[in-house]
């Protein structure tokens, strides 16, 4: 985690909250790291059809469900400075 929150601050990548589905229909929630050399490409995806993250960047924490628990959240604003929530 340590060299995440260095690439977040040293080379442009932005950390998202994501919430979709899996392709088999099963809720899931991501916390990624998308690249600035693909931060363009993902904000012009089509978030309602399926894509695969690591395309984009590199997911941190993961799970299933509609949303991430209020403790993941809190640790993600914490550590990394953020403002998420459900």
């Amino acid at each position: 985690m340590q060299f995440a929150k260095k690439v977040i601050r040293g080379e442009g990548h932005r950390l998202y909250y994501i919430r979709g589905t899996t392709d088999i229909g099963l809720a899931t929630w991501y916390f990624a790291l998308i690249r600035p050399t693909m931060l363009a490409a993902y904000e012009k995806l089509d978030k309602k059809s399926h894509y695969d993250i690591a395309d984009y960047g590199d997911v941190l924490l993961s799970g299933y469900g509609e949303y991430a628990p209020d403790d993941v959240i809190e640790r993600m604003n914490r550590e990394y400075n953020c403002q998420f929530s459900n």
